[in-house]
């Protein structure tokens, strides 16, 4: 079940009460594009929730990827549903999490993951090597 507000202000208010919400709730709130923009640009406080919301358009994800907060854009970075050209611009993220978020991310293709190989920061370089490492093994499989 998930609910849909109409409203920059709707969604603060459920996220207020997010204790009192069935577990994940939260996270399923839809909204149509305009109204996460509003949010974002009047609550800019909520702009972590907006990127873990389950329902935001690409659109969003796509806006949310510049955020100056490296919260926001490791968020971003972690969802399955973010598009190889974002990840790729998150992958050159001035932030190590960030880029590391990248490189853990599932869905992040090789040609991306072969950009964070010779990153500077050890954690996502490695990671981006076991993971074309991986996806090589498996497709000899």
């Amino acid at each position: 079940m998930s609910t849909t507000v109409s409203s920059a202000e709707e969604y603060q208010a459920l996220l207020e009460m997010s204790d009192r919400l069935p577990s994940g709730a939260a996270a399923r709130i839809e909204a149509p594009e305009q109204v996460w923009f509003d949010v974002i640009a009047r609550f800019p406080d909520l702009r972590y929730d907006v990127a873990h919301n389950k329902t935001v358009p690409i659109s969003i994800l796509r806006h949310l990827a510049r955020d100056p907060d490296t919260r926001v854009r490791g968020k971003v970075a972690a969802r399955r549903k973010t598009p190889p050209d974002v990840l790729a611009e998150l992958a050159c993220d001035p932030d190590e999490g960030v880029r590391a978020r990248v490189a853990y991310n599932a869905k992040t293709p090789i040609s991306v993951l072969e950009m964070l190989v010779n990153d500077p920061w050890e954690g996502a370089s490695k990671r981006a090597r076991e993971r074309i490492a991986s996806q090589i093994k498996e497709a000899d499989s």
